[in-house]
């Protein structure tokens, strides 16, 4: 079996090499069906995953270099939405200070400024997906990665949450983003197709997509 390999071209606001990180997101995924990616620049082999970092490597890597947004959110029940944002600012030793500050422009990005002092449970479902977006922009990443990030939403907030990562991606933000709908694949200027760890198509798309019609 031939392990799938991929070029990822950077972004203009991410140049840090990521090679470690996105071999390790194959890893996440390998199977999916849809890998609608934004360009970094880097030739991933999955054959090499996972070989030459422990876990405290690797768990340093994911809280500096990844920002993660999962498709049940998975935000603190109890914690407010500025202080969802600040847990993996929390992990990389940053004063109070200036966690708050950080947190708070990243919300302020998502355009969740006015509910930082909000819990989950008093949020709408896209208002909770953009506090987890604002958290995968926190510690500045080299890359995003997004796994089904719209599957808990409705076709409209779905939509929402997608132009609100083109914009992150016009400003030069590296996103891949893992989905098995087409509607959502359709924003990407890439998209590789992925079956039974192989890679089956790879469709390139310049200039980006008008986002369909709702």
């Amino acid at each position: 079996m031939q392990a799938p390999t991929l070029r990822i071209t950077h972004g203009p606001r991410k140049r840090r090499h990521c090679e470690q990180v996105c071999r390790r997101f194959l890893a996440l995924a390998p199977s999916a069906r849809h890998l609608a990616q934004h360009p970094y620049d880097v030739d991933l082999d999955i054959t090499e995953i996972g070989v030459d970092l422990d876990d405290d490597e690797l768990a340093a890597v994911r809280n500096r270099e990844i920002g993660f947004v999962f498709q049940t959110f998975n935000l603190l029940a109890r914690a407010t939405s500025l202080h969802n944002v600040e847990v993996p600012l929390v992990y990389s030793g940053v004063g109070a200070r200036k966690r708050n500050q950080k947190a708070m422009a990243a919300l302020d990005e998502v355009g969740l400024a006015d509910r930082a002092d909000h819990r989950p449970n008093e949020l709408s479902g896209g208002e909770r997906q953009r506090v987890a977006v604002a958290r995968a922009l926190v510690n500045d990443p080299a890359i995003v990665l997004a796994d089904e990030p719209t599957g808990n939403l409705d076709s409209k907030t779905s939509h929402e949450i997608m132009q609100l990562l083109v914009d992150l991606h016009t400003n030069g933000q590296t996103i891949i983003l893992v989905t098995h709908e087409d509607d959502i694949a359709a924003y990407a200027h890439r998209i590789v197709r992925v079956l039974d760890g192989h890679i089956v198509s790879d469709e390139r798309r310049s200039p980006l997509p008008v986002p369909p019609a709702l």
